[in-house]
């Protein structure tokens, strides 16, 4: 009977000592994480304030291979972002705290929108990167493929799609960027519209949708 309760207490002891460690061990992982996120939101916040840093901007560490996915991607493809973004483009986190959540700023030079500087805003999703970014366009703007309500008609972005020109996991935040920016050039599509009130003024009057979409311009876009 006693050896019994001696054991008894000895796995006990063994089973709290095992608790133990494992609080232990998230107490620091969360404290690591929270420190590395903090450290590459003061680097954005910096950034966008004209401050230079010589640090890394992706902050390599344990807590961070053991983010979640979406926060994983977010953190390497947003350096790829700031390589490859063409002169007419820029990202602004109104944020430095949610990385996931940015605004995409395009600014044309040529073309029927040229002069203009449109806002994106743009979130990727918790289940990012098999589900795509939800994309929302909050300069109105007169576009066969950008309704007034901010809705963007771009084919990467639909979660189904008949053919391969919808998302797919191998699909990356700067495919998106460069999608969004060439809805002001050879993306424009006026038969797949989802402004079907400004696509059937083109078809009808190209002229006329000129007028108006330069009027959008103007008024809003500046």
């Amino acid at each position: 009977m006693k050896t019994t309760v001696y054991h008894f207490q000895r796995s006990c002891m063994k089973l709290l000592l095992d608790l133990l460690l494992l609080l232990t061990a998230i107490k620091s992982f969360f404290t690591t994480h929270n420190f590395s996120m903090i450290r590459l939101a003061d680097k954005i916040r910096q950034r966008q304030s004209g401050i230079t840093s010589t640090e890394p901007d992706v902050v390599q560490s344990a807590s961070v291979r053991n983010a979640t996915i979406r926060d994983r991607l977010v953190l390497q493809e947003l350096q790829e972002l700031r390589t490859n973004l063409s002169s007419q483009c820029s990202i602004h986190h109104p944020d430095p705290n949610k990385l996931h959540e940015f605004t995409l700023i395009v600014r044309p030079n040529e073309g029927i929108w040229a002069d203009g500087s449109y806002h994106f805003n743009i979130v990727v999703p918790e289940g990012y990167n098999h589900t795509p970014p939800l994309v929302h366009c909050a300069t109105q703007i007169w576009h066969p493929n950008i309704d007034e309500a901010g809705r963007v008609c771009l084919s990467l972005l639909r979660q189904s799609s008949l053919d391969f020109s919808g998302w797919a996991p191998t699909r990356r935040l700067l495919d998106v960027v460069w999608g969004i920016e060439s809805l002001f050039s050879d993306l424009c599509d006026f038969n797949d519209a989802l402004n079907t009130t400004a696509a059937e003024q083109y078809l009808r009057d190209p002229e006329a949708f000129h007028d108006t979409a330069r009027s959008y311009v103007f008024r809003f876009a500046r």
